[in-house]
C-alpha cells in the first residue's frame, strides 16, 4: 500500500556529479495557507540545477539535502486556507523556485500561473523559464531597437534557440549565434541566426568581425563565462550591452570596469526571480509567447524527456552539451502512460 504522507523525488545530499542525484522518498508537503499543492505532470531541468549540484556559484545557498527544481506543470489537487475554491483541478503552471523534481510540489497562489487550452506541458516550462529569460533580456535588459546586432552565447541551448528567434521577431538586423558543433550550427540557422560561430575554436571572435564587417556588436546573451565572455564584450560596439544571465563554463568573468567607459558600454545582470514581482508583465509576457508558438512563429524544441528517477541522465547529457532545447522530467508513473499534452482544466 502506498502512504499517502509520502513521495517520490531526487535530492542530492552532497556535492558532486550526477551520481549524487538520489531517487528517494520524501514527505509529500501540505499547502500552508495562500498555497496550492499541485500534483506532477512535468518538471524543466536548467543549468541552474547543475551549478546547485555541483556545488557552483549561485546567488542563494543550497541547504543540504536539497530537492532540486525550480518549475513545474501540474493539476492543482489541494488548497491552503485563503484559497479561492475555483482553482482546484487547474492545470498550471508553478514556479516554487525550489522542490519540483517531484511528484508534487507546493506553491503560493503568486507563483501559479494559469495556462493556455492547447498549450503542452513541456511547451509550457520551456516558454517560461527560457522563453520569458530570453525575451526579458532582449527588451528590459539589452533593449533591442530595430536594425541591431545581438551575439546569442549557447544558441542551441534553452534560452539560446529562443533568443535567436525572438531577436529576429522583435527586429535586430544581424543574428549571430555561438555554438559548438555543425550540427547546431546548422539548427541555429534553420531558426533565423544570420551566421553561427564554433566559439570552442580558436579565433571565433575573429571570425565574428569579418561577418560583421569590422562592426561592432550591439548586444550580447552572456552565458558561457571566462575567455568566451571576455572576448564577447570585445567584440562590442560603442554603447554596446552585455546581460549576463548564466555560466555554462567553469571559469567565471571578471571586468575592469573602467573598460566600460571608452565604448560606453554597459553590462546587467539577469535573474528571473526578481522579474516575478510583476506579475502583469509576466504573465502578459508569458501569453504573448505562447500566441507566437500558436502562430508558429515561434519553435519550441525539446532536446529530451526523461523519468523523474532517471534524473542523473538528463544532467549528463545537458552538462555534456549533448543536447539542444529545454530538457523535462516526467513522473515514473507518468511516463508509462500516454499522457495528454492538457489534461486537467485550462482557466484560459
Amino acid at each position: 500500500m502506498t502512504d499517502a504522507t509520502m513521495m517520490n523525488a531526487i535530492r542530492f545530499h552532497t556535492n558532486g556529479g550526477p551520481e549524487v542525484l538520489v531517487y528517494e522518498q520524501v514527505n509529500r508537503p501540505e499547502p500552508a495557507p495562500g498555497e496550492v499543492l499541485v500534483k506532477t505532470r512535468a518538471t524543466g531541468v536548467n543549468f541552474a540545477d547543475i551549478l546547485r549540484r555541483k556545488g557552483g556559484v549561485y546567488p542563494v545557498p543550497s541547504v543540504m539535502p536539497y530537492l532540486l527544481g525550480g518549475e513545474a506543470v501540474g493539476i492543482i489537487e489541494a488548497l491552503g486556507t485563503g484559497v479561492d475554491p475555483a482553482m482546484l483541478g487547474e492545470r498550471v503552471l508553478v514556479f516554487p523556485g525550489q522542490g519540483s523534481y517531484a511528484e508534487w510540489v507546493a506553491a503560493p497562489v503568486d507563483r501559479v500561473y494559469p495556462l493556455p487550452m492547447g498549450l503542452p506541458d513541456s511547451t509550457a516550462l520551456a516558454l517560461f523559464v527560457q522563453g520569458l529569460t530570453a525575451s526579458l533580456i532582449l527588451k528590459r535588459h539589452l533593449r533591442i531597437a530595430k536594425g541591431e546586432s545581438v551575439l546569442v552565447q549557447a544558441a542551441a541551448g534553452g534560452v539560446g534557440l529562443i533568443a535567436v528567434q525572438l531577436a529576429r521577431l522583435y527586429g535586430a538586423g544581424t543574428v549571430i549565434g555561438c555554438v559548438s558543433t555543425p550540427e547546431k550550427a546548422d539548427l541555429v540557422r534553420s531558426l533565423g541566426a544570420d551566421a553561427a560561430v564554433n566559439y570552442t575554436a580558436e579565433g571565433w571572435d575573429e571570425d565574428v568581425r569579418n561577418i560583421m564587417a569590422g562592426r561592432g556588436i550591439d548586444a550580447v546573451l552572456d552565458s558561457a563565462g571566462g575567455e568566451v565572455s571576455r572576448k564577447s564584450f570585445g567584440l562590442l560596439a560603442t554603447f554596446g550591452r552585455v546581460a549576463v544571465f548564466g555560466q555554462t563554463g567553469n571559469e567565471r568573468w571578471s571586468l575592469d570596469t573602467q573598460a566600460l567607459c571608452p565604448p560606453c558600454a554597459s553590462v546587467s545582470g539577469f535573474w528571473l526571480k526578481p522579474h516575478l514581482a510583476d506579475r502583469g508583465t509576466i504573465v502578459s509576457e508569458f501569453h504573448a509567447l505562447a500566441e507566437l508558438v500558436v502562430q508558429q512563429r515561434l519553435r519550441i524544441k525539446l532536446g529530451g524527456v526523461f523519468r523523474l528517477s532517471d534524473a542523473a541522465a538528463a544532467h549528463r547529457a545537458l552538462e555534456s552539451r549533448e543536447t539542444s532545447g529545454k530538457l523535462v522530467l516526467v513522473p515514473d508513473a507518468l511516463a508509462d502512460q500516454a499522457v495528454t499534452p492538457t489534461g486537467g482544466r485550462n482557466k484560459v
